[in-house]
């Protein structure tokens, strides 16, 4: 059975509200590759699960939780004020083990408003490891079911014991 299963909390969230004031930090950060099909994605940036900044240099410790934030504004196909959408994740070790594989995180969600879908927020809780390693690569998709809008990317873990 795949590392799955002793590997990886996964949490996600609509609307999500943090301690950071977005107009206080820099849009983009932590080096988050990525591309938006249909929707403009305003910021993008990381935060522990206490809502502190990640640093740039993406550091976190075994068993720390990483939110990716994901602030957008229209552009998710519509129906009656609601959206449907969906995510995936997957994470890859730097000896290119895939460690985590999530291709619809959002199966059992259904429906959101409109508005609570210009905030996401994807987390990944790291632990459970039978062995050490020095980074991961985390790829994620978000995307409309109903129309054609999504944003794929990818960003750059790495671990420190500090």
């Amino acid at each position: 059975m795949r590392n799955i299963c002793f590997l990886f909390l996964l949490l996600i969230s609509f609307g999500c509200q943090t301690s950071i004031k977005p107009e206080a930090i820099k849009k983009f950060r932590n080096n988050i590759h990525f591309t938006a099909e249909g929707i403009k994605v305003e910021q993008a940036y990381l935060t522990y699960a206490d809502g502190s900044l990640v640093p740039e240099s993406n550091l976190a410790k075994i068993n720390d939780k990483i939110v990716l934030h994901l602030i957008m504004t229209k552009g998710w196909k519509e129906e009656n004020g609601m959206v449907s959408l969906d995510a995936s994740q997957r994470l890859e070790s730097n000896t290119h083990e895939i460690l985590l594989d999530e291709t619809s995180m959002f199966k059992t969600v259904g429906e959101v408003s409109s508005e609570d879908a210009k905030i996401i927020t994807l987390s990944i809780k790291l632990g459970g490891f039978n062995k050490l390693y020095d980074y991961f690569i985390l790829t994620f998709r978000l995307w409309d079911i109903r129309g054609s809008s999504e944003v794929h990317g990818n960003y750059k873990i790495n671990l420190t014991d500090k």
